[in-house]
């Protein structure tokens, strides 16, 4: 409170080009940004991967950064060193919480208009609040946005992209455009009280507008639950989320009864209550269809083990099963230390000391059970070298049998993580048919880490998700069918494309004598709802969310420091 009184009293109310308040040295800021280096340094992954792909040399941008550091004046500029470092990774799973840090004690400025990815990359208007500047303009759904403060749509996404860690082009579009609306905050404040933004109609007509920047105002600092915090300056999950992923997964059932389809949708598999019964029920719903559609755009991830489970509804025991999808984890100090914050560098080097500690904090902190002989072969002069380990997402399987008939996917650039595994364990057992536009295309398993003097969380992805096949995720989208993004029309008449042409393809596939794409009225007919765990959603404005993968990564982190108390023992 009074930290923000004392910003008003020296800079007001004006909008006008400023940076965050000040709380470390540059010494400081050079310390957090040298402490986030080194933990990907020994931690991340995917060197050797985005290294053959996209040159990434992470000694060179380590000396970029730390001299741009070392004359800095405000803390944003560290935020934004480490947003830009891992962006040049091209991972999504390289995340920071630098949005909700500088949201707790900054205002967020932001239009009240809201966007998505159309065909051809376009940035198509999807909300336009009643009584909004845009409204009284004549803005509407299925607009095309073509300039946003004298820039093009291709201007400012060769700016963002430098701010948005995305593992394919798929994802960096989609985000890109989503988030458009509001402006980056490191990025300063708005030049302007005003923004200017000039759209497209479905006529060819241009509307301008000049709009006034809404604020969302700080958040302050949130309040934590205690057994999701180890420390003011620890990894942290505030009270709201925690909530919020409790109950079923956000599912919906449906059938269209004409056309004897069933159809899934899942928004997003970070739930903490065992979904076995909803998978159950689901897919007993839709067991007398002729072909299903699977809805998975904008499911950004969560819970690995829940898709992998979700995969065993529709694999035949003949082929690989989903169960054989591992994750690669690398077992480095880095590792443990950043995994168990809680440990001081001596408790951490006792337990590390020998095979049979080492043994036993696998196995009472992580779950893992690997021989001592195994564990022997880390060391080397009776010093640990660190390993990677061969981890199973999931053991369960389905107790029905799976569904065999065409399964359609609609995917779109919000399809990650979890959900890239998931989609990748059907098409490598050619069971899936694809329609949208490009998942995602993420595999990384990210660990929180916080930097000492700031406080800034940080994920590393410390892991590498693999289906059964062994086909490589990260930054390699699925092979699309058939690519459709919505278009402007679609959306002016809240018509979803991406649905519509699923279906029709899929009643061909089931009736090939029948054309459904000759008939210029196709409908989808009756349509039951069987049931629906999902909410309706309101617009979070001034907002970006944390992603429910970071979410997941969150959860299980805090879990561990729980288990301080068994490590406590082992030491004594």
């Amino acid at each position: 409170m009074i930290r923000q009184l004392l910003r008003s009293l020296l800079f007001g109310s004006a909008l006008v080009a400023s940076t965050v308040f000040a709380d470390l040295t540059p010494e400081q800021r050079v310390a957090d940004f040298q402490s986030f280096w080194e933990t990907y340094k020994n931690a991340y992954v995917f060197f050797d991967l985005k290294k053959q792909d996209h040159g990434v040399d992470w000694d060179v941008i380590r000396e970029e950064f730390i001299s741009r550091l070392a004359n800095s004046t405000s803390d944003v500029e560290l935020y934004a060193a480490v947003t830009e470092a891992q962006t040049l990774l091209r991972d999504g799973h390289a995340y920071n919480g630098s949005f909700q840090k500088i949201r707790e004690t900054e205002p967020i400025y932001f239009q009240r208009v809201a966007f998505t990815l159309g065909e051809g990359n376009r940035v198509l208007v999807t909300i336009v609040p009643a009584g909004s500047e845009f409204e009284k303009a004549g803005v509407k759904p299925g607009d095309e946005l073509v300039q946003f403060n004298q820039k093009t749509i291709r201007q400012l996404a060769r700016e963002y992209r430098k701010l948005q860690a995305a593992s394919s082009e798929s994802q960096f579009w989609h985000n890109f455009a989503s988030q458009l609306y509001i402006h980056n905050p490191l990025l300063g404040k708005p030049s302007s009280p005003k923004a200017s933004l000039v759209f497209r109609n479905q006529d060819g007509e241009t509307i301008n507008v000049e709009a006034r920047w809404q604020v969302a105002e700080p958040t302050g600092s949130q309040q934590v639950m205690a057994s999701f915090a180890d420390g003011p300056k620890g990894i942290q999950i505030d009270e709201a989320t925690q909530v919020a992923i409790e109950g079923p997964l956000p599912m919906e059932v449906r059938v269209f009864k004409d056309l004897n389809l069933g159809y899934i949708k899942i928004e997003s598999w970070m739930k903490t209550e065992d979904p076995i019964e909803q998978f159950e029920n689901a897919m007993k719903a839709v067991a007398d269809t002729d072909g299903l559609v699977l809805d998975l755009r904008g499911n950004g991830g969560g819970v690995g083990p829940w898709g992998v489970l979700f995969a065993n509804y529709f694999l035949d025991a003949d082929v690989k099963s989903p169960n054989e999808s591992w994750m690669d984890r690398n077992l480095s100090k880095t590792f443990f230390k950043v995994a168990f914050a809680q440990l001081s560098d001596e408790q951490l080097d006792e337990l590390l000391s020998t095979p049979e500690n080492l043994q036993y904090l696998l196995e009472k902190g992580m779950g893992v059970k690997l021989e001592l002989e195994e564990l022997q072969k880390s060391f080397v002069d009776g010093k640990y070298q660190g390993f990677y380990t061969r981890l199973l997402l999931n053991q369960r399987k389905n107790t029905i049998a799976p569904y065999s008939k065409p399964v359609y996917a609609l995917t779109d650039g919000g399809c990650y993580s979890t959900t890239d595994i998931f989609l990748t364990i059907l098409n490598e057992s050619k069971r899936l048919t694809v329609v949208g536009t490009p998942n995602g295309a993420g595999s990384g398993s990210p660990i929180p880490f916080v930097l000492p003097n700031s406080g800034l969380q940080v994920y590393v992805p410390h892991a590498r998700a693999y289906p059964p096949g062994g086909s490589m995720i990260e930054g390699r989208p699925l092979e699309m069918t058939a690519i459709i993004a919505p278009s402007g029309e679609d959306l002016a008449n809240g018509k979803d494309s991406a649905l519509t042409y699923a279906v029709k393809l899929l009643h061909e596939e089931i009736n090939p004598s029948l054309s459904a794409f000759a008939q210029e009225d196709f409908t989808v007919g009756q349509t039951d709802t069987v049931f629906s765990t999902i909410q309706p959603k309101t617009m979070d404005w001034g907002n970006i969310p944390l992603p429910d993968w970071a979410i997941g990564a969150t959860v299980e982190h805090v879990q561990r420091q729980q288990l301080q108390m068994g490590l406590k023992q082992l030491r004594k």
